[in-house]
């Protein structure tokens, strides 16, 4: 399943639909889909915890400015969700950047409360 480009990085609502569409927008862009204490740990970097943190990390600090999720996998059941695939896009210096990556997520009343990003390749 293809996604839709991003400008940042994606983001998800539901179980099944939210961990794929989560990687379809900005997470910014569907607050309602992330519980309002959410985790969001990346590799190499401090947690983003809260939607406000969130939101400043990819209006502002995120590296990547540009790109698109293929979701090629999908497991879900009513708390908790994983999805693997490939990312490519570019940097905010126009470089492209590709990787492979996997997620999970922990759901509580339908929304994200924690996002780990595993990534094989470079970090962006």
């Amino acid at each position: 399943m293809d996604d839709d480009e991003t400008q940042g990085e994606a983001d998800g609502h539901l179980p099944r639909d939210g961990a794929a569409g989560h990687h379809r927008r900005r997470p910014l862009g569907r607050p309602a889909v992330l519980a309002p204490q959410c985790v969001i740990e990346r590799p190499g970097a401090e947690p983003l915890v809260g939607l406000a943190r969130i939101e400043r990390f990819y209006r502002h600090e995120r590296p990547v400015a540009a790109g698109r999720h293929t979701v090629e996998r999908l497991l879900a059941d009513a708390e908790a969700a994983a999805c693997w695939g490939t990312f490519s896009g570019t940097d905010r210096d126009g470089r492209a950047v590709a990787a492979r990556f996997a997620d999970t997520y922990l759901l509580e009343g339908g929304r994200i409360s924690r996002r780990t990003t595993y990534l094989h390749g470079p970090a962006h």
